[in-house]
């Protein structure tokens, strides 16, 4: 469920209540697009899976950069360096913040926002890129077809195939020209690409699209990160399962003397339906939220003094740090069936809320 490992990778409430609900919303804005990015999420009982999102545009709104100032490397050096500092959650993050190059099918001024989505089960993920409005996304299809991609129809998108051997030729000598998937759609509709090693996982996802559904607890869970920037969450009962086990949170090397640490460290809790971290940046500085969505209101009560607990006091056992020297814990509360803790960068430190989401460090979010 790793940004870093993959291998391959709000405004109102109304608007954030459609995107969780599967709809594809409108074409601008951060609510806007991450309804569109939502939208291909698995919706059914039982669905589980970690999805990460970056709205570039609000990002570079935020640091005034225009779409324009992007065409050199020097423009894009600050968003580079928001990655790597707050290790903002996204999609294919090397290939779409990059200056333009020859042959490539497209670059940072071309992008508007990225997303990913990894089942909990041995799936391949689904890494999605949507385009400003300005950008041609019928040149991305003449360019697969020439690098010998074959293409079909599914659902309203054109789907893009290829072998590995094919892949490899297109993306040059230097494996910089195409994101490094053997499938490609384009969702026309959305001006996007969802891009996986299988084609089954891009059905699904437009399928999922056509179903408008969305999964438990994601409606909840995103209507309290309306306005963050940037999001990682966890949803359903193989999130929550993977959560349950101590030995997730200090690696398959484990001895049994570093297992009973993480278990008196993280000992059992509340289970929930998601989590989620959302993250705003600022030119100074990040704030963000940690949220937990529960089946109901009453659990979320029960569970709101716990989360506080282990968040202001607990320990990072990846870092060897309290989490306060990588999380300054706000205010927590409760909102309709989930828990908001509200945080901020610790003095003179970054908001490592997605390094920690990326490298499994959450303790603290013990689930059941």
């Amino acid at each position: 469920m790793i940004r870093r490992a993959r291998g391959i990778q709000l405004a109102a409430a109304a608007a954030i209540a459609l995107a969780g609900c599967g709809g594809a919303g409108s074409s601008s804005g951060a609510g806007g697009h991450l309804a569109q990015a939502t939208a291909y999420l698995p919706g059914t009982p039982g669905s589980s899976y970690s999805f990460e999102f970056a709205d570039w545009n609000a990002i570079e709104r935020q640091l005034g950069i225009k779409p324009s100032q992007l065409r050199s490397a020097r423009a894009a050096a600050p968003l580079y360096r928001i990655d790597q500092r707050t290790a903002v959650p996204g999609g294919n993050v090397p290939y779409d913040l990059a200056p333009p190059g020859k042959g490539r099918l497209w670059s940072a001024p071309d992008v508007a926002w990225d997303a990913t989505e990894i089942p909990t089960t041995s799936s391949p993920p689904l890494t999605m890129t949507g385009f400003q409005p300005s950008f041609d996304l019928s040149s991305v299809g003449r360019t697969l077809a020439g690098c010998g991609f074959t293409s079909k129809k599914v659902d309203g998108a054109s789907l893009y195939s290829a072998s590995l051997q094919a892949v490899a030729k297109c993306a040059g000598p230097f494996g910089d020209r195409i994101p490094t998937a053997t499938n490609f759609a384009l969702d026309a509709a959305n001006h996007t690409v969802l891009m996986s090693g299988s084609p089954t996982v891009i059905t699904a996802a437009l399928s999922a699209k056509d179903a408008n559904q969305a999964a438990p607890g994601l409606t909840s869970l995103l209507a309290q990160l309306n306005g963050d920037q940037a999001i990682a969450a966890g949803v359903g009962p193989g999130f929550c399962s993977r959560l349950s086990n101590p030995l997730l949170f200090v690696g398959r090397l484990a001895t049994p003397a570093a297992l009973a640490r993480a278990e008196k460290l993280y000992p059992p809790a509340r289970p929930y339906a998601a989590l989620g971290f959302g993250i705003t940046v600022t030119r100074s500085a990040a704030r963000g939220h940690v949220v937990f969505a529960y089946p109901d209101a009453n659990a979320a009560r029960a569970d709101l003094a716990d989360r506080e607990h282990r968040l202001r006091t607990g320990t990072s056992i990846t870092g060897e740090l309290p989490y306060s020297r990588l999380v300054r814990f706000l205010s927590g509360r409760t909102a309709d069936s989930s828990v908001v803790l509200d945080v901020a960068a610790p003095a003179g430190r970054p908001l490592e809320l997605g390094r920690m989401f990326d490298t499994q460090d959450l303790g603290l979010a013990r689930c059941g």
